[in-house]
């Protein structure tokens, strides 16, 4: 019970901003880059990442397609992107759904993402854990790719073996 209190005074002290994960940057979208470069089946060197978010997400999502307006270049692979809000009509010719805010409750996009064999990206690794996200990718302090194995099975999505050896698989 007084645990209980005590994180209800946190939080009204905190303020819910003090728990939203730290924002996408750079060389975040650069370990995306690379990893959807082992993507297999996915020929040429473009690949298109939508960002998914709910009303929650719109800031971070802005931030992120701001990030990739140019495209991000990371080897021989350009990343592009463009925000989709909750729209499962736009995944069509993404390779990955970058999801944001509380995008990753929305069972409708997840599902359309993974019939359609779209790689789910977060940098909150919970979601990879949880088997909604099929990669999580972090950068900071190090760079983590965690890979949920049967949500990536599930979709029928493959990564080169040299990829799998690089990441933390569950």
């Amino acid at each position: 019970m007084l645990r209980k209190v005590i994180l209800a005074a946190c939080l009204t002290f905190m303020g819910p901003a003090s728990l939203t994960f730290a924002q996408t940057t750079q060389r975040d979208l650069e370990v995306v880059a690379r990893a959807l470069k082992f993507l297999e089946g996915a020929g040429g060197s473009e690949r298109v990442m939508v960002i998914a978010h709910d009303g929650d997400g719109a800031g971070e999502a802005a931030n992120i397609a701001g990030l990739l307006s140019g495209g991000v270049q990371a080897g021989s692979i350009r990343l592009t992107g463009r925000a989709i809000g909750e729209d499962v009509g736009a995944l069509s010719g993404a390779n990955a759904v970058f999801l944001v805010g509380n995008a990753k409750n929305n069972s409708a996009l997840i599902a359309a993402a993974q019939s359609q064999g779209i790689v789910t990206i977060s940098t909150d690794l919970a979601c990879v854990t949880a088997h909604i996200c099929m990669l999580g990718v972090q950068s900071a302090p190090n760079v983590r790719i965690l890979a949920n194995r049967a949500s990536l099975a599930e979709a029928g999505i493959r990564f080169e073996p040299a990829f799998v050896m690089l990441v933390e698989e569950i």
